[in-house]
């Protein structure tokens, strides 16, 4: 079978400096560099609270909670979603309308 590739991601040697830049730096997560991305993010959107996360998947829970949405209540979402979206809302026991 020959492979087909959808997307081939664009890294260069920039990005992977940064990368072992950061790693050597001990703070794999919430360091500086997350904190200044957050940061920068904020400025630009010209909003008060950002906070950057590993997956949309913890992006979707993240943003529940921060709604104050509580087990049972009702959430609506397209069907032609991805699964992560469905899955976080089932977690935190949301009623689920597609």
């Amino acid at each position: 079978m020959k492979f087909i590739p959808v997307a081939k991601p664009k890294i260069s040697n920039k990005d992977i400096s940064s990368v072992i830049k950061v790693l050597k730096s001990g703070w794999i997560t919430n360091g500086p560099v997350s904190r200044s991305f957050e940061k920068l993010v904020a400025e630009k959107l010209n909003i008060k609270n950002v906070i950057s996360v590993n997956s949309c998947t913890s992006g979707i829970i993240a943003s529940i909670a921060a709604k104050g949405f509580q087990p049972g209540d009702e959430v609506i979402t397209p069907a032609n979603t991805f699964i992560s979206t469905i899955h976080s809302l089932h977690n935190l026991k949301l009623k689920i309308k597609l």
